[in-house]
């Protein structure tokens, strides 16, 4: 029964997630931790990082890690499948009905208000994440001089990953 809820609440983030990627993870938060009480929000966090080190999109490992963990590889296959299933749903109809619909709203409008509605998510679920993993100075110093580093210079975002792992490996083992 875990399982079906999980597929459940990957098919229902899939079918509201416009904007992919970081657009879901508030509303995988929501689901995952608030309303269904699968994770804490540690565990989400870590989810969190764990999705983002692996190749591809974050929702979808999100999906295939959790998938895993709560109920084996089959479950990792069926949430994957059920989080991308909803938008191949949604974009087929609007492919076959897009002449239709084009009569009551440009193209160009839905998509500009569909990206502020994924900025949106995005901005909650950066808040979320900084708030549950409560950062101190050092995080914070570490952070904001990766950020400064990659925006400013054309030193590779991988090299910054891996120096600011080893610089939190120093800082924070105990």
């Amino acid at each position: 029964m875990l399982v079906v809820r999980l597929i459940l609440v990957f098919f229902k983030v899939g079918f509201f997630a416009f904007g992919g990627g970081w657009a879901t993870v508030r509303l995988l938060q929501e689901e995952l931790v608030i309303r269904g009480g699968f994770l804490s929000q540690e565990e989400f966090a870590d989810l969190i990082s764990v999705s983002q080190i692996t190749p591809g999109p974050v929702a979808v490992n999100m999906a295939t890690y959790l998938g895993n963990k709560l109920g084996g590889f089959m479950a990792a296959i069926l949430c994957t499948l059920a989080l991308v299933a909803a938008p191949l749903i949604i974009f087929s109809l609007l492919k076959k009905f897009s002449g239709w619909f084009s009569s009551f709203i440009s193209p160009g409008r839905l998509d500009r208000a569909l990206n502020l509605g994924a900025v949106v998510l995005i901005a909650g679920a950066a808040l979320s994440v900084i708030e549950s993993i409560r950062p101190n100075l050092s995080a914070v110093l570490v952070g904001l001089s990766a950020f400064i580093v990659i925006r400013t210079t054309r030193v590779s975002p991988l090299f910054v990953l891996v120096g600011g792992g080893i610089v939190g490996i120093l800082l924070f083992s105990t």
